[in-house]
């Protein structure tokens, strides 16, 4: 890895560190510029409560588009170790993603009812009022915006650019898991998303480094968005999934799949 922390350069590597959050807030504002100029230029004065999530997909795709020279930039270093698989992901790609997902869902579902039982979600107004914003949306454009447009642009911004970078520049994993799950807490605006935002930022950026696929954390953020999105708008769904049983079966799940793995790779090792 090309260690560029070592350099002596102060503002070179700090500029590292923030351009490519800087660039995406670039090209987010400038989308939401845009969507201002064409609603103003039409008379539009009232729009839906469902219309600011709307808006702010269409910018978060702006940003990343202002972002591709970047991500084409970072596309060309490998910062993934050569062995993959045993520890999480990859020996089989069909046991690989069940293993993924079940860990996503069982993190978010655990994670939901800490800060439910915390009581932070209820005296934090901020985030009250995303709440009630992201909640307004009709259930299949919410899957849209949180299960697909939010999930890439959000991995290919923090895990694929800045924690690939992070990583690449420091020589550290661990240095770029943490920052760039601290920015991403950051970014969320509140402290209850903040808390959420960090560990699952966390879990996805060791599952791109385990994996080496950017593919794996974009699924299971979609999933794992869908299934709190779902669960909170249906009543008898977060009944379902929220149950202590559902919780056990899914811990199980975990196990059992974690150690098929093992297996696996310790069978491929020995015939290696």
């Amino acid at each position: 890895m090309n260690h560029s922390f070592t350099n002596s350069n102060l503002f070179k590597t700090i500029w590292e560190l923030i351009s490519p959050l800087l660039i995406y807030y670039v090209g987010y504002y400038v989308g939401y510029f845009l969507i201002a100029m064409m609603l103003s230029a039409n008379h539009v004065t009232e729009l839906p409560e469902y219309a600011n999530p709307v808006i702010g997909g269409i910018c978060m795709l702006c940003g990343l588009l202002a972002l591709i020279p970047e991500m084409r930039q970072e596309r060309h270093f490998d910062i993934f170790p050569k062995e993959r698989g045993f520890g999480i992901f990859g020996v089989n790609f069909v046991l690989s993603y069940f293993l993924a997902v079940i860990c996503a869902i069982f993190l978010v579902v655990c994670l939901n009812h800490l800060i439910l039982f915390s009581g932070l979600s209820a005296s934090s107004d901020s985030f009250q009022e995303v709440a009630k914003s992201q909640y307004s949306v009709p259930i299949w454009l919410g899957i849209i915006l949180y299960g697909i447009i939010a999930p890439l642009a959000e991995e290919m911004v923090f895990r694929y650019t800045i924690f690939k970078k992070l990583t690449r520049l420091s020589g550290r994993m661990g240095y770029g898991l943490f920052v760039s799950s601290f920015l991403f807490a950051i970014y969320h605006g509140n402290i209850v998303q903040g808390i959420y935002s960090f560990l699952l930022g966390a879990f996805f950026a060791y599952a791109l480094y385990r994996s080496g696929k950017i593919l794996v954390p974009i699924f299971c953020h979609g999933i794992g968005n869908i299934v709190i999105y779902l669960c909170t708008m249906v009543e008898e769904l977060y009944n379902i999934v929220f149950h202590p049983i559902t919780l056990s079966f899914m811990w199980i799940g975990i196990v059992l799949l974690f150690l098929a793995e093992k297996k696996q790779y310790e069978q491929q090792k020995m015939q290696d």
